[in-house]
């Protein structure tokens, strides 16, 4: 028995079973809920992409991109990535992004280039299989093997523009609120001022290892693969189409964070110690939003250790034409933590509300660096820098088409 629901809500149904059987029929109830779908995934190109003319045998022709996009509320995972319809080898895939999570209104892109053996007119369908329910998304695919010596089609640098400036989706900033906690948990006394400090502390150990790991200096093993545009470099580079290339495996540094020390004094349960615990936490969360405002967008060239960045973090079939080194790269980021604002309100006073109110500070700012973390391993993308800030000096020499 299968649950297929045509519109979304709880549905009810009931089964008979009839029978020679005493009792004859039994009714069994059924219950299911049917779900909006968890994403879609769509390309704006209309029809099949035409890869046009390709002369057969000198190698793949210019890459094509194809976008991904997660137009649902819900993130969706990518299964497989295929070329059905065409012999193998005709049409090439890279960038293959098997198994990334797109987040909702984000994108991903795909390339593809066609590189005929033969004469004649190929169809082919690019299969994307993902956890959207409607899965697989199909786009069709089409080329004329002409022969050898015939014009190649001209190349388009302006795709590489697509994911970087203006025009790039920023991940929204993590605001996430800690548990629930009512004024029935918290025990008034010397014990709760130590949980909440303890918790402010764990905060604090989270965000001196997040801000270490930025002062190191981003590598490229910290960065997507296949993600870097054109619009994200400056000065020291020529650009041109080539093949694919391998996409690097995201594999960050790790962050770092302290162990906690061992019970330190006892905290003494005054008013004056719960300003200064509040305080703290209230910087902590004045730390989280820096941190996450530089990773979102803020990051630089003068970030980047020189020479980490490969072919296989630019788009699909973007290259380089020739490198030039750049005496004055950008400078480094700088986390620009603004002060809480500390009005003329009423003095906190030493309650088991005020305590609540602390413990959800300190909470939050646990649960956002946490998310800041969660974030950095699954790697820094084009949107985490300022637009041209990337240039020659943080490519890798290698990275030179021949």
């Amino acid at each position: 028995m299968t649950f297929d629901p045509a519109t979304v809500g709880n549905k009810m149904a009931a089964l008979e079973v009839g029978s020679n059987g005493q009792g004859s029929p039994q009714t069994i109830a059924l219950t299911g809920t049917g779900t909006a779908p968890r994403a879609t995934i769509t390309d704006p190109a209309v029809g099949p992409l035409d890869l046009r003319d390709q002369p057969v045998d000198p190698g793949p022709g210019p890459v094509r991109l194809v976008t991904v996009t997660s137009t649902g509320e819900t993130p969706v995972t990518l299964d497989s990535l295929a070329v059905s319809g065409s012999p193998d080898g005709q049409f090439l895939i890279g960038g293959n992004r098997v198994g990334a999570t797109i987040a909702p209104g984000e994108c991903c892109r795909v390339g593809v280039s066609f590189d005929p053996t033969v004469l004649g007119a190929f169809a082919a369908t690019l299969e994307i299989r993902s956890d959207d329910p409607g899965s697989p998304a199909a786009l069709g695919l089409a080329g004329t093997g002409v022969p050898a010596g015939s014009p190649t089609p001209a190349v388009d640098l302006n795709q590489y523009r697509a994911l970087s400036g203006g025009q790039c989706t920023v991940n929204a900033s993590v605001a996430l609120q800690g548990p629930e906690i009512t004024g029935a948990q918290i025990l008034f006394g010397p014990s709760q001022l130590e949980t909440n400090q303890q918790i402010g502390q764990a905060a604090i150990r989270r965000l001196n290892g997040i801000q270490a790991w930025l002062e190191a200096g981003i590598e490229g093993r910290d960065i997507r693969g296949g993600v870097l545009g054109i619009d994200n470099f400056g000065a020291g580079v020529e650009w041109q189409v080539g093949s694919l290339v391998p996409i690097p495996p995201v594999n960050p540094r790790p962050i770092d964070v302290a162990k906690r020390k061992g019970p330190g004094d006892r905290v003494t349960p005054t008013l004056q110690q719960l300003i200064v615990n509040q305080r703290v936490y209230q910087e902590a969360i004045a730390r989280v939003n820096a941190l996450e405002a530089c990773i979102e967008g803020m990051l630089t060239g003068g970030d980047v250790v020189d020479g980490s960045i490969g072919e296989g973090h630019l788009l699909p079939g973007l290259r380089i034409a020739a490198l030039t080194p750049v005496v004055n790269p950008p400078a480094p980021s700088r986390t620009n933590v603004k002060k809480p604002q500390r009005g003329q309100s009423e003095e906190p006073q030493f309650s088991s509300t005020q305590l609540v109110t602390n413990q959800r500070i300190a909470t939050t700012a646990v649960a956002r660096t946490s998310a800041l973390i969660e974030r950095i391993e699954s790697g820094l993308d084009a949107c985490s820098f300022v637009p041209g800030s990337l240039t020659g000096n943080d490519l890798t020499p290698s990275s030179q088409a021949a």
